[in-house]
């Protein structure tokens, strides 16, 4: 049996945070509406997830070590006070890691990679063959697919590259004082943007977005909250240690985790299945697969070129919380907080996609409901 084969996209050790035994968890299917208990061996993995190359999984191993050491440190002291400047760049590296690392972007990726595909690049293959030929049969390139080598890696190596643009967020730990716990998902960091949420013809949700929030939660009582200080105001004594009372705030955080999850929500104790079941029960009716829409902008200097921007149908939710302000005068514009180190990352990026990538194209991903390209009117084949 080969080491390594069985690869986890949420490791071993965030689960035994919020285990009781340290051996099982409570689990919640939003398929199929049930609760049970189970080991936490075989959560959120499957053979071979990342590939049969095993030294990915060592270095996975590395970094999930690394984000063990530092989200301990947190519970520990129950406050942000003890974390080095280093240790916070590493936590939102590990944190990236993992937001980039799940079954669920991997899904997404694949979807956006069939949408371009099949939107663009089929038609083009066959116009090209049908210039070539008038009289051959092109149907067989509607059941062709494109796989691309390599693709998940590309999405997992942007978030390990993206703290650089994270990195004027600022940061507070939700301490939940209430009897209902934190839970999380088989997606549990969360891109969140109450701000701009309703904004229908935007990704909103990108690592370098105007008002975004980011949630993890660390254990049932301790969650991690980053945020836009431009567009959220925090009310609170201590605006890094921030205190919930209120079970209505718990139930609004929580259901976080059930509108981006996959499929399982996670929790510590089974005297919480009903209350896992009821807050489900509220919010079934807005969880959905989101479709893929597109928006075209065209040159008005260069008929030639046009800008295509792909984004998903957003799921409403008002996550208002009284100890967060919200800034109405806040514009949303080009949608970047902060131009130069959204440009200082894309220069880094750039140079290790360059090195690295299995395929160059004109692609580039903002964020999971925001992919944009040039589109060449006069070119044969997009690369």
């Amino acid at each position: 049996m080969a080491h390594n084969k069985n690869q986890h996209f949420v490791p071993q050790f965030y689960f035994r945070l919020f285990s009781i035994d340290k051996k099982r968890i409570e689990i919640f299917n939003k398929t199929k509406g049930i609760h049970k208990t189970g080991s936490i061996k075989g959560q959120c993995s499957s053979n071979y997830f990342y590939g049969k190359n095993l030294e990915i999984e060592k270095i996975n191993a590395s970094l999930e070590g690394l984000g063990c050491f530092i989200i301990k440190k947190i519970i520990s002291s129950r406050n942000l006070r003890c974390l080095t400047d280093g240790d916070l760049f590493n936590l939102m590296t590990f944190m990236m890691f993992q937001y980039t690392r799940t079954k669920n972007i991997k899904q997404v990726t694949e979807n956006l990679k069939d949408f371009f595909f099949d939107n663009y690049v089929k038609p083009l293959l066959k116009s090209d063959l049908l210039e070539k030929n008038p009289n051959i049969d092109s149907s067989f390139l509607d059941k062709t697919k494109l796989n691309v080598k390599g693709l998940h890696s590309n999405s997992i190596l942007l978030g390990l590259t993206s703290p650089i643009t994270i990195a004027d967020l600022e940061i507070a730990l939700l301490i939940n004082e209430t009897k209902k716990d934190f839970i999380f998902s088989d997606s549990p960091v969360v891109l969140h943007n109450t701000i701009f949420n309703n904004l229908k013809n935007a990704g909103t949700r990108g690592f370098a977005s105007k008002g975004l929030q980011i949630f993890y939660p660390l254990n049932n009582e301790l969650m991690l909250m980053f945020y836009d200080s431009n567009a959220y105001d925090v009310s609170s004594q201590n605006m890094y240690n921030i205190k919930i009372k209120s079970e209505k705030e718990i139930n609004k955080i929580n259901l976080l985790q059930f509108i981006y999850c996959d499929q399982n929500l996670y929790f510590s104790r089974s005297n919480q299945s009903n209350y896992v079941t009821k807050l489900f029960s509220g919010i079934r009716g807005k969880i959905k697969k989101n479709k893929i829409g597109i928006n075209i902008y065209r040159n008005a200097k260069n008929p030639l070129r046009e800008l295509h921007q792909v984004i998903e149908e957003k799921i409403e939710f008002n996550l208002s919380l009284s100890f967060l302000q919200l800034n109405d005068d806040l514009k949303y514009d080009n949608g970047i907080r902060e131009t130069s180190l959204h440009e200082l990352n894309n220069s880094f990026v750039d140079e290790i996609f360059e090195r690295n990538s299995p395929m160059n194209s004109n692609v580039t991903y903002l964020d999971k409901d925001n992919m944009t390209y040039y589109k060449e009117k006069d070119n044969d084949l997009f690369t």
